[in-house]
């Protein structure tokens, strides 16, 4: 019979095997974001890690930097995109203050759904950055 003691080691070693594998993308990329109440015509800020460990981390922490230098609070930092074996692209508009960023399974997707998304707001978007993870 198993000891009460043992049942409890072994679900603590399912919880944290299953607390792995269910982590989104845990350590290829992530893209957090910052946009104040007002939209994304008032400010935006952004972080973006690629690749390596803590990526999510990663990228919280380069968009608490970015939004900080633009005067807004790091409270606005979320979370938006994680993701493995994918790329990643970013859009503007720096006219009309609009942004676009997107996903996909290569590059080219990936930016051309950023411009995409991009002119949901803006006129004048352009690709600001396309990175992959692998």
């Amino acid at each position: 019979m198993i000891s009460l003691r043992e049942m409890k080691k072994f679900g603590l070693a399912a919880a944290l095997a299953l607390a792995c594998f269910a982590t989104p993308a845990a350590g290829e990329g992530a893209l957090a974001v910052a946009i104040p109440e007002g939209g994304l015509r008032d400010n935006f800020a952004f972080g973006r890690a690629i690749g390596g460990d803590n990526s999510s981390e990663r990228a919280m922490r380069i968009c608490i930097e970015q939004a900080t230098k633009r005067g807004m609070p790091a409270s606005q930092c979320k979370i938006v995109e994680s993701f493995r074996n994918a790329c990643i692209s970013i859009a503007f508009d720096s006219v009309d203050r609009w942004a676009g960023w997107a996903v996909a399974d290569n590059a080219d997707k990936a930016a051309s759904e950023a411009l995409r998304k991009c002119a949901e707001g803006g006129k004048n978007c352009k690709t600001h950055s396309t990175e992959c993870d692998r």
